[in-house]
């Protein structure tokens, strides 16, 4: 997965898409699906996003890059941490916990052998959790609060923000998994 910036050339607030030309080269990105949080008002022609690329040439508008995105209450602007963790080890029915830099923003998740378990995930570990699966593969689901390793369904990988200020990830594919983790906070 990459974070690139881009420039808006057209959406479509009927299906909540954008075209979009990358700021680093030739070429166009059509029908790019958007966050749901991202209001249309902000995807005018000309404006810089943030796109969430993915190795299958999925891309996924994040929203508004830079100091001039209009305030963006909603997930203030964009910074990457560009710290990518990896965690070599998540045996089945397992968990496991980190407190985030920032309580609320976005959670990438990616496993290294598998195409069905990655995930974009808005969240906010505070006291009104929310975990809002954006974009994601058919084996990841989410939840609100504390996973032990059992607490979810079997055959899933689950991600969880928590009123304690901790995300959890969930293993109960039925084997160890390699996964991996950025985070882009508020």
């Amino acid at each position: 997965m990459q974070i690139i910036r881009a420039t808006v050339v057209t959406y479509s607030a009927t299906t909540h898409t954008c075209t979009v030309q990358p700021n680093a080269g030739p070429g166009a990105l059509l029908d790019c699906d958007v966050v749901q949080n991202c209001p249309g008002s902000f995807l005018i022609a000309g404006r810089e996003v943030a796109v969430l690329l993915y190795p299958d040439a999925k891309a996924v508008i994040l929203g508004p890059y830079g100091a001039n995105a209009d305030n963006w209450v909603l997930a203030g602007n964009l910074q990457a941490s560009n710290t990518y963790t990896e965690i070599s080890i998540l045996a089945d029915d397992t968990a496991t916990s980190f407190t985030p830099g920032k309580a609320f923003g976005f959670l990438l998740i990616n496993d290294h052998s598998s195409i069905n378990i990655y995930a974009i995930v808005q969240y906010r570990a505070m006291t009104t959790p929310l975990t809002q699966l954006v974009a994601g593969g058919v084996l990841v689901e989410v939840t609100t609060g504390p996973l032990t390793g059992t607490d979810s369904t079997d055959g899933r990988f689950t991600i969880s923000a928590h009123s304690d200020g901790k995300i959890y990830l969930e293993n109960r594919i039925g084997s160890t998994r390699t996964v991996g983790y950025a985070l882009i906070g508020a």
